[in-house]
């Protein structure tokens, strides 16, 4: 565990913060066991499907989007994602300035994501599920 404290050095200072405690770690690792779980193939595949024509164009999506990504992110850089959001129609883009690549893991933010969530259900019941009133 030490030593993936001192490691991640591709990732910015911001995402590092969320990898310094045993139970941050232990986290990591279930989640990295959980996605090479039946096989590591997904390594490759990934960036395959990146790579490739999806079969739909972005500007066809008729629903609204809500983007959350962090302009620090070294993982996915903002820049393709700003180039994507920008093609859909409907999207909400929320780039938060010093944040890098787990977003979920700020408290804050993460809130910010569900409240946001859970408004536009709110306004809008007959697109959203049931449970949500």
């Amino acid at each position: 565990m030490e030593q993936n404290k001192k490691g991640n050095k591709h990732l910015h200072e911001w995402d590092r913060k969320f990898l310094q405690t045993d139970q941050q770690l232990k986290g990591l690792m279930l989640h990295m066991g959980e996605a090479f779980r039946v096989s590591v193939d997904e390594c490759v595949n990934e960036p395959v499907l990146l790579s490739k024509p999806w079969g739909f164009s972005f500007k066809d999506i008729p629903v609204p989007i809500d983007v959350w990504h962090g302009e620090r992110d070294r993982m996915a850089p903002a820049a393709e994602m700003k180039k994507a959001a920008a093609t859909i129609p409907n999207c909400h883009i929320h780039f938060i300035p010093e944040a890098g690549h787990f977003l979920t893991d700020d408290d804050q933010i993460w809130d910010d994501i569900l409240t946001t969530i859970l408004e536009w259900a709110k306004e809008n019941p007959s697109n959203s599920l049931s449970l949500v009133n």
